[in-house]
């Protein structure tokens, strides 16, 4: 880990992340910023989630209001990884 004069030639760090926020790469996160530049992009993000939510809620007609949040949450995931494939 030290190089010739005792300087660190090399550092690692790793990073613990909430399971709430979603995992990109660095080209990943440039990858959507360009493509959230475009409304029809937005739209189609938007239209793709509310589609999602809507599906979840029908298999799942009694769910409590508390994991609505959940359900939007993992539709937008669901949706953002779709749209960077």
């Amino acid at each position: 880990m030290s190089g010739e004069d005792g300087d660190i030639a090399h550092r690692t760090y790793t990073f613990q992340i909430p399971t709430t926020w979603l995992q990109l790469s660095t080209t990943q996160a440039q990858q959507l910023t360009h493509l959230l530049k475009d409304p029809t992009t937005q739209q189609k993000l938007q239209v793709a989630v509310e589609k999602r939510v809507a599906t979840e809620f029908k298999k799942h007609p009694n769910l409590p209001a508390n994991e609505h949040f959940e359900v939007e949450r993992l539709a937008q995931k669901s949706a953002i990884m779709q749209l960077l494939k």
